[in-house]
């Protein structure tokens, strides 16, 4: 098990910029699924993007879409 596997399940805050406004919103989570998606840094020598989906442990709030929890650059995790 690699390190990036060892985040499955593991209790997790995630944090979605506002698009109307600043600052962030947030919502507690347990990671499912992490996800690297490497093509691109095989085909145009880019970043490496790691990504994460979560389930959530809390409402949702409002702005954030059940389908924005599929897909969290690792970046803006924060382990809970």
């Amino acid at each position: 098990m690699n390190a990036l596997e060892k985040l499955i399940g593991q209790q997790v805050v995630a944090y979605f910029e506002k698009d109307d406004e600043e600052g962030y919103e947030y919502v507690e989570g347990k990671v499912v699924n992490v996800d690297i998606e490497d093509y691109y840094f095989y085909e145009k020598n880019e970043t490496i993007a790691i990504t994460v989906s979560i389930q959530p442990l809390m409402d949702l709030p409002n702005g954030i879409d059940p389908e924005d929890l599929n897909s969290i650059p690792l970046e803006n995790i924060r382990k809970k």
